[in-house]
């Protein structure tokens, strides 16, 4: 399990900018739909994080957020994977409901929706989690989960409890569409930020990653945000299953 401790690099301006963004729009448009704009950074450290903003339609009725940048550099991944390239870069992805944003000029997301932490917090969060493995010369990935700020870690809004999140290969995607080849023969890796509570990153430490996710997965627990959902642990030790 990832925290925010440890020793953050320098303040560095990125060296390439939108290095795989016209990329990742054609492979994405192609089963989310039309997009409807992307957010730019304005000041960036390290890499220039971009989110790729496609609302719901007929092809998916939720609101699809999706980072562009962070693959931009390499992750510290480990040296005993191989190939090591194939496991160097990545970009996140948060599903949430449609009705968490209200859709503003040309179906983007209203710029009054986003002076709410209620409604930001998403945003905030994946771009924290993009930018992390930059900052500290770490690596995430599948199954992997990272906790919030503070200790015991803070919740991430006032309107949920949950206080942490696992990356997953995005299970509502469609098959195989989780990794783009690019041009340059770059593999790029799609992961799905699922937010959870903190007795549920207890049992997958304690219990591991196989536990959880079949746990969230009887649960009915799914990549689409249900911010005021109640934890699977707590629901199971009920029904004597923990």
């Amino acid at each position: 399990m990832y925290d925010y401790t440890g020793a953050r690099t320098e303040f560095r301006g990125p060296t390439d900018v939108a290095v795989y963004l016209e990329e990742i729009q054609e492979f994405l448009g192609e089963f989310l739909g039309e997009q409807a704009g992307v957010f730019h950074e304005i000041i960036s450290d390290k890499v220039h994080l971009d989110l790729l903003v496609f609302p719901p339609n007929d092809i998916k009725n939720n609101w699809t957020l999706v980072t562009s940048g962070m693959s931009d550099l390499p992750m510290n991944a480990p040296d005993d994977l191989h190939p090591r390239q194939d496991f160097e870069r990545a970009e996140l992805v948060f599903t949430l409901p449609a009705t968490w944003f209200a859709a503003g000029e040309n179906g983007m997301i209203a710029e009054n929706q986003l002076a709410d932490p209620n409604k930001y917090w998403p945003i905030r969060l994946m771009k924290s989690l993009a930018r992390m493995p930059h900052d500290y010369g770490s690596w995430i990935w599948s199954s992997h989960t990272v906790a919030s700020q503070g200790s015991p870690p803070e919740p991430y809004a006032d309107n949920t409890k949950m206080s942490g999140v696992i990356l997953l290969r995005p299970p509502s995607w469609p098959e195989g569409r989780d990794v783009l080849h690019a041009v340059d023969r770059t593999k790029i890796n799609f992961f799905a930020v699922v937010p959870l509570h903190a007795d549920e990153m207890t049992l997958k430490l304690k219990k591991g990653v196989k536990a959880l996710i079949i746990a969230l997965d009887s649960a009915g627990v799914s990549d689409v945000l249900d911010a005021g959902r109640p934890s699977i642990v707590k629901k199971k030790r009920y029904l004597g299953l923990f």
